[in-house]
């Protein structure tokens, strides 16, 4: 289908007067029961597109689009409540969202948002996988006490489906005794279709987080094995070798001096060397966190760097290992791209983490700026770290006029299960 503004701009006037034109005639003309059919047509796409909208921008918290699609199609359908819950184990229902006509008092969500499906219209979904309704006054034990002592004579049900599975129940409430309109399952379809892409979004980005993370904790095995072998086998022959050269140049005849120079060289050389596997290792792997803390392991970077850096860091304990790492690697790398590319004459690096508060990390440069992730600068495999730490990233690099990156973790993230000091 192509779109209205792919059109050109007198194509567009022409077709916006011509259905101008049209809306004008039908109400002219048309009985008044057309117009009601045409009107609630209309505010139906419309509600669908509200909704469809904030699916398709992806970026949207699951439970704010749950929300939003129970005041939409609760107000089109004029009920008085509307509620998402996903099915669980043993036949249980959990609460997700619930949305309130504001002419009537929130009901609250029951029994610790978690209660058993009974005899509802849940449970005839759950049974058959098909939309069902039930009138209050037949639903058994204690969710239909708490349904009745709210008005509620009526409840219509609509399955879920994810990726072929029952995933939970929309769910319309009304008041009263007027019943629900008999077309309201089928009204509810398209609705019940933008929560199950919804859930598949969320899922989907679930899972890609998780194998991100299994990707990164591999790479850090990894590492870790990397930086092993060479401190305990590579650098340790190293050393000892470097105590032998320096034995057998002590040993040399004084009247050898050309082999005691020789052997001093080979013993300078030997210690240059250890220095260079020293380096590498702590590149492959920043041992400097387990030894310093993540407060001590910046400043080492920044002691190490050429480029003026104002550093400003408030930390008031240690971090879960994940984000320390993620941490160090931001801004060992950025500092990397900085010496490589940006040719800057200061570096500032603001980075805070006090306890309940989310962290934020900032680092900004004066350099040329231009920085683009997908050309490959090494920041492209940080995004990874971050997200699989719920972060986020924020790179911005207008050309000539520095870079700045923006690094921030929730503090949910931030609560170590371990207990370190």
């Amino acid at each position: 289908m192509v779109g209205i503004w792919s059109l050109r701009p007198t194509l567009r006037r022409r077709l916006r007067h011509g259905l101008d034109a049209a809306t004008t005639f039908v109400r002219a003309n048309c009985p008044d029961s057309t117009r009601t059919r045409l009107r609630t047509a209309l505010a139906k796409q419309e509600a669908l597109r509200r909704v469809a909208m904030l699916v398709a921008h992806g970026t949207t918290p699951p439970s704010e689009t749950f929300w939003v699609v129970c005041r939409e199609l609760g107000g089109l359908l004029d009920a008085d409540y509307a509620a998402i819950a996903r099915f669980e184990p043993e036949r249980m229902m959990c609460h997700l969202a619930e949305w309130n006509d504001p002419s009537v008092p929130a009901m609250g969500v029951p029994f610790g948002g978690r209660w058993p499906m009974g005899d509802t219209a849940a449970a005839a979904v759950y049974e058959t996988g098909r939309s069902a309704r039930r009138a209050s006054g037949s639903t058994a034990g204690e969710l239909g006490e708490w349904l009745r002592s709210h008005g509620v004579s009526q409840v219509v049900s609509c399955p879920v489906i994810v990726h072929n599975r029952l995933w939970g129940e929309l769910a319309l409430r009304f008041l009263g005794s007027r019943p629900a309109p008999a077309d309201t399952e089928r009204r509810m379809g398209d609705f019940v279709e933008l929560v199950a892409c919804t859930i598949a979004q969320a899922e989907y980005r679930a899972e890609l987080i998780a194998s991100r993370a299994r990707l990164v904790t591999a790479a850090d095995a990894a590492q870790r094995r990397i930086e092993r072998d060479l401190h305990d086998g590579a650098q340790q022959r190293l050393i000892a070798l470097g105590l032998y050269l320096r034995e057998a140049e002590t040993n040399a005849s004084d009247e050898n001096e050309a082999l005691r120079r020789s052997l001093s060289s080979a013993a300078k050389c030997q210690s240059d060397v250890v220095a260079q596997i020293q380096q590498i290792s702590c590149g492959i792997y920043p041992t400097t966190l387990t030894q310093m803390g993540l407060k001590g392991a910046i400043k080492s970077l920044v002691r190490h760097c050429p480029v003026r850096t104002d550093l400003h860091i408030r930390i008031d304990r240690r971090l879960p290992e994940p984000a320390e790492i993620t941490v160090y690697y931001v801004v060992s790398e950025v500092l990397a791209n900085v010496l490589k590319h940006a040719n800057a004459s200061v570096v500032h690096i603001d980075l805070v983490a006090t306890s309940g508060d989310d962290l934020r990390l900032t680092i900004r440069d004066d350099g040329v700026g231009g920085a683009d992730l997908r050309r490959g600068t090494g920041l492209i495999g940080l995004q990874d770290r971050v997200d699989t730490v719920g972060g986020t990233m924020e790179v911005s690099s207008p050309v000539g006029g520095g870079t700045s990156v923006v690094v921030g973790i929730p503090s949910s993230a931030l609560d170590d299960p371990q207990g370190r000091p």
